[in-house]
């Protein structure tokens, strides 16, 4: 499948408890500022707050957090990346480069949902690029963190089920992003029904 090595889940990542663990999860992290009550994104001319952000519906858009990085990222539905700086108090946020690749095709109103997972191997926020909740996974739009650069990776249509999915995460110990879920929808592309998934999927970037 070459670049868009979008696979069938064969890897299971067990959970790890121990009573250390727990207690590592309960200390405060010192190196996190409280933003204080300032509004995110700069102010314009006219008004004290970014109109973007205010209508980012950032509610509904999962966030992806660089923990080297010290930085929260989020996307707004028309595909652009905001960050917030965690490691400098009082950050009002900035935007990060361009709008994501325009084959990223951007949810179909508010009521979606846009998903984003922090590639720790090769230091990228990738964007999950589903038209609605349904999961239809078109391809991934990966921005390149230390390049200031995107990439576009197309979801593969030689697969024998359709690549759907609506819950992502990345597992460090797997290198590979763990997505599940989904439901029956018409495709975006084809107009052809897609039935519910009966697998999940791993994804990596090569």
């Amino acid at each position: 499948m070459g670049s868009d090595d979008i696979r069938r889940l064969v890897i299971l990542v067990p959970e790890r408890s121990s009573a250390r663990a727990h207690r590592k999860q309960s200390q405060v992290n010192p190196g996190v500022y409280q933003t204080g009550a300032s509004p995110l994104g700069e102010k314009t001319a006219s008004q004290a707050y970014d109109d973007a952000i205010r209508n980012a519906y950032a509610t509904r858009a999962q966030p992806a957090l660089d923990i080297r990085g010290r930085s929260l990222y989020f996307s707004t539905l028309d595909n652009r990346l905001f960050r917030v700086r965690l490691d400098v108090p009082d950050h009002r946020g900035e935007w990060v480069g361009k709008a994501a690749p325009a084959a990223c095709v951007p949810p179909g109103d508010a009521s979606q949902e846009v998903y984003l997972v922090f590639d720790e191997a090769h230091r990228a926020i990738l964007r999950m690029c589903t038209p609605n909740a349904a999961g239809e996974v078109l391809g991934v739009a990966a921005y390149f963190i230390d390049q200031a650069q995107w990439a576009w990776y197309a979801a593969p249509t030689d697969q024998p089920h359709a690549v759907l999915a609506n819950a992502f995460t990345y597992s460090p110990r797997c290198r590979r992003v763990i997505a599940i879920g989904g439901h029956l929808i018409r495709s975006a592309t084809t107009g052809q029904m897609l039935p519910n998934p009966l697998v999940s999927w791993t994804l990596s970037l090569q």
